[in-house]
């Protein structure tokens, strides 16, 4: 995909691929770590350094960064370490970083993911990115139809918060749900349902640094709990953590959160 945003051209029909190395060897009896990769370009130093602490690994495929080499290798690189790999799709928004809300018509969203899809044939694991992850998560119209999709589209798991829409859809399309949760962000109640939500980055603190990422690690991974934004404390589903890999400490976020992860399951 070019920086402009262009869909890219979408399959051309038949069935779906064989999708394999679905969190493959992933047996969820502790919590795993998974990170964003391949933002940065090939064989990015940081990335690779981050590759080393990952338990699956959400690979960019277009929407938001990356390329189609860009995809080939982090996939390789996480095949030789052992570390599964997730399909990292998007808004067509590169030059928002898939982070801006788009209204689109979901035909037109279904063949940019369809061509983001294409560059990781094997994996049969998807993560959304950004405004589409929250997206799913909150609207009960859109849920439903990406649900429906990667379904048609041969996913067979899909990582999202569990209390969400897209995990009640998915359940209901027939995919297997992998509970969320993130260990660099601040949590919030929402206000219409009272869960627990990530705070909007538009507000301070959004973003946790690594000595608070590794406490709310901990948390989850001890007690199933985070602390709110406005206090107290509130239970959070999760089977793997997410970090993000564009933070300036993404590194050390996932140094401190892996550490805390490897001595909650001694």
């Amino acid at each position: 995909m070019e920086p402009g945003g262009d869909d890219g051209p979408g399959p051309a029909g038949g069935d779906p691929p064989r999708r394999r190395r679905a969190l493959r060897g992933a047996s969820l009896k502790r919590l795993l770590l998974n990170i964003d990769l391949g933002e940065r370009g090939v064989g990015h130093p940081l990335d690779l350094a981050l590759l080393g602490h990952a338990d699956l690994a959400n690979v960019a495929c277009g929407g938001h960064a990356g390329s189609a080499d860009e995809a080939a290798f982090w996939s390789r690189e996480a095949a030789v370490r052992g570390v599964a790999v997730t399909a990292h799709l998007s808004y067509p928004d590169r030059s928002g970083f898939g982070r801006r809300a788009m209204a689109i018509p979901f035909d037109r969203l279904a063949r940019s993911l369809a061509w983001q899809l294409a560059r990781l044939p094997e994996t049969a694991a998807v993560k959304l990115h950004g405004a589409l992850y929250q997206a799913a998560d909150t609207d009960a119209g859109l849920a439903p139809r990406l649900a429906a999709w990667l379904a048609g589209a041969g996913v067979a798991r899909v990582l999202t918060p569990a209390s969400g829409a897209l995990a009640a859809a998915a359940a209901d399309a027939g995919l297997a749900v992998v509970p969320e949760a993130f260990a660099d962000r601040c949590y919030t109640r929402e206000s219409a349902t009272g869960r627990p939500v990530l705070l909007s980055r538009r507000h301070a603190g959004a973003v946790l640094a690594a000595d608070r990422a590794a406490e709310q690690a901990r948390g989850l991974a001890v007690r199933g709990v985070v602390t709110l934004r406005e206090g107290g404390e509130a239970a959070v589903a999760a089977e793997t953590l997410c970090v993000h890999g564009d933070g300036p400490e993404a590194l050390a976020v996932a140094s401190a959160v892996a550490g805390v992860l490897r001595e909650s399951s001694a």
